[in-house]
């Protein structure tokens, strides 16, 4: 079902790239038609990548990339713009990553940290680009643990951790801080493994074990979660 409300509203999304990509050419340079712009191409590329036309949805999404980063170089003060090429860059390795392609998707997603993390320390107090930050650094860990690239996992993993268990101090009863916490500990648990710390491993399953716990009795018999 999903699939083909997608493929029913391409059509419409590619006539308003043509149109916005005609916007920016009569009244070039202008900051707001040219982030329209680059909007248009990330949510095109979307599509068409989650259609299987995978090739043409990466080459859209490249050109998305650039835009915004183009726009950040010339609005360098403008931290919305920041944050539309973090996530941008986000999508763009997350699709290079799934079309196997993980080197230049991994490298896609380091680009997008800065970005992120300029929003976290512009904005200490906001939930939402901490989350982004987190969600960041978690899908650079997994991947990173896909190329078998095990020691920047490692260290990817244990930011995150140190992420959530931050932001749970203002939130300590947000169910989905507390289960991405479960989540990465069970993820390093398999990358110590991996490299070869089985005792490091087995604090962490144990962690995590201690964590479903608590999640169990805290969550689980709240009516309210």
């Amino acid at each position: 079902a999903r699939m083909g409300k997608i493929s029913e509203a391409l059509p419409e999304m590619e006539k308003v790239l043509t149109l916005r990509k005609k916007i920016a050419v009569a009244r070039p340079g202008r900051k707001e038609d040219l982030t329209a712009l680059a909007g248009s191409y990330n949510n095109y590329g979307l599509m068409q990548f989650d259609l299987g036309r995978k090739e043409e949805g990466l080459a859209t999404l490249s050109e998305a990339n650039s835009l915004y980063r183009k726009l950040v170089e010339q609005y360098p003060a403008d931290l919305e713009i920041h944050s539309l090429l973090g996530n941008c860059s986000f999508n763009y390795g997350i699709k290079l990553c799934e079309s196997s392609r993980m080197t230049e998707g991994i490298a896609a997603m380091e680009q997008a940290i800065p970005l992120r993390q300029k929003l976290v320390d512009q904005s200490p107090a906001s939930a939402e680009p901490k989350v982004s930050l987190i969600q960041n650094f978690s899908a650079m860990g997994w991947w990173y643990h896909q190329a078998r690239r095990n020691a920047e996992a490692l260290k990817t993993k244990q930011r995150v951790v140190e992420l959530i268990e931050d932001s749970l101090k203002s939130s300590p009863n947000s169910p989905m801080l507390f289960s991405g916490l479960i989540q990465q500990n069970h993820d390093l648990g398999h990358i110590q493994s991996a490299l070869g710390r089985p005792i490091d491993a087995r604090i962490s399953f144990e962690k995590t074990i201690s964590l479903l716990e608590k999640y169990d009795s805290f969550f689980m018999s709240d009516p309210n979660y």
